[in-house]
């Protein structure tokens, strides 16, 4: 998820500047750090079944994933990104700016304001939060020729012979890498999401919903309220600087604290949107047992660092 910071505009127009510098910046944010965000999925379900990743940190996985699936892996995912990055964003921001407003006329503000308001806004823009993440991560945990990890037989067979089919082609046809990969991207982006469809109908794109209102919704009201509070104690700093290096700062320490808090509960939702191996039919309480019991509390906190990297710089 892309994370901007709110810019203060008067009036219609200035909601307006908020949401296209909102959606703006999260695309931005999601192309630098998406490399980040598969990281943090693959480690994430590192203890399904996947010897080759099984008990490494996150060094050992960046090295496994860039020796066998080369730069590209780290992309994997990013084409429904691309697609929807922007109007999430700004869905998400201009969410956020609206129920600020409105909390604030209520209680006056303050950080229980900042915090409902974050909350609010995942409830909102998860219409369009949801779909992107199944279908991101799905993608993200899968290699070239089958799977990173051990994912249902279901979720996979509806989509891994199309998608391998339609890569190779574009890879034919095409001139430029660069626009190759990009297009087979939003392909296998397309083809995941027919192959959900297929499978269990609509509703499968929006599994693990509530689940991902329970891990965003705290993030966003940890981030915000972090966030404005930061930007509180430094509000005597230098205009010139406070608008540049003193916001990128908040910004990230604010990403890092609530992407390392909730990561725990970002690692169960993982495993349940992309189905993984033992987590049939499952619900969040039973993964989480299941986890511990298996694989211990440290399973946990697996991703935290390619969490924390991705939302500290998305912040």
């Amino acid at each position: 998820k892309g994370r901007g910071t709110m810019v203060s505009g008067g009036g219609s127009e200035g909601r307006m500047a908020d949401v296209v510098a909102g959606g703006l910046a999260g695309f931005c944010q999601d192309a630098v750090t998406h490399p980040m965000d598969t990281l943090r999925a693959r480690l994430n379900l590192s203890g399904c079944n996947d010897r080759r990743v099984k008990g490494r940190g996150f060094v050992g996985v960046w090295r496994e994933l860039l020796h066998h699936e080369g730069v590209g892996g780290l992309y994997r995912g990013f084409g429904v990104a691309l697609l929807v990055s922007i109007p999430a964003n700004a869905l998400y921001l201009s969410s956020y700016k609206y129920w600020r407003d409105q909390f604030t006329q209520i209680a006056g503000g303050g950080f229980l304001c900042d915090s409902l308001a974050g909350l609010s806004a995942e409830f909102t823009s998860g219409i369009l939060w949801t779909p992107i993440d199944v279908i991101k991560q799905r993608l993200q945990v899968r290699e070239a020729k089958g799977g990173a990890v051990s994912v249902s037989p279901q979720s996979v067979a509806a989509s891994s012979a199309s998608s391998s089919s339609s890569a190779s082609r574009s890879q034919q046809r095409s001139t430029s890498r660069a626009t190759t990969t990009t297009k087979a991207s939003i392909d296998r982006s397309f083809q995941e999401a027919r192959a959900i469809v297929r499978e269990v109908g609509l509703k499968g794109l929006y599994r693990g919903y509530f689940v991902g209102v329970f891990v965003w919704g705290p993030f966003s009201s940890i981030y915000f309220a972090v966030y404005e509070k930061l930007q509180k104690l430094t509000k005597n700093t230098d205009p010139a600087t406070r608008r540049n290096s003193v916001s990128l700062g908040c910004g990230m320490v604010a990403g890092g604290v609530a992407g390392g808090l909730t990561q725990p509960l970002d690692c169960i939702r993982t495993r349940l949107q992309v189905k993984a191996q033992g987590t049939e039919g499952m619900g969040f309480w039973r993964v989480l047992s299941s986890m511990i019991r298996a694989e211990g509390l440290v399973s946990l906190f697996r991703g935290t660092t390619a969490r924390v990297l991705w939302l500290g710089a998305g912040g």
